[in-house]
């Protein structure tokens, strides 16, 4: 793995943590009585931003993975997609 590859790997990370993190928010204030509905839009757009940019990052990490690794690559990111899917919908 070269710099240029470490460093976006590590912007993935701090992005998905983010995004975790939005989604937790979402899934709190979904869970309230009283749902503060511009908190929760705002948090949506947050998330659909942080979504957008963690796409982005997927998208040059794969042009650094070798051909034997990018299967592995794809699978663990449609596997971390998949589980935030259900929340942005």
């Amino acid at each position: 793995m070269d710099d240029k590859s470490g460093r976006l790997k590590k912007k993935r990370g701090v992005t998905r943590t983010s995004v975790t993190k939005i989604c937790k928010a979402i899934e709190t204030e979904l869970t309230k009585t009283d749902v503060n509905v511009d908190a929760l839009e705002e948090m949506l757009e947050q998330l659909a931003v942080e979504s957008n940019e963690l796409k982005n990052l997927d998208s040059q990490i794969e042009e650094f993975v070798s051909d034997d690794k990018l299967e592995k690559e794809v699978k663990e990111v449609a596997e971390y997609t998949q589980k935030n899917y259900n929340l942005e919908i």
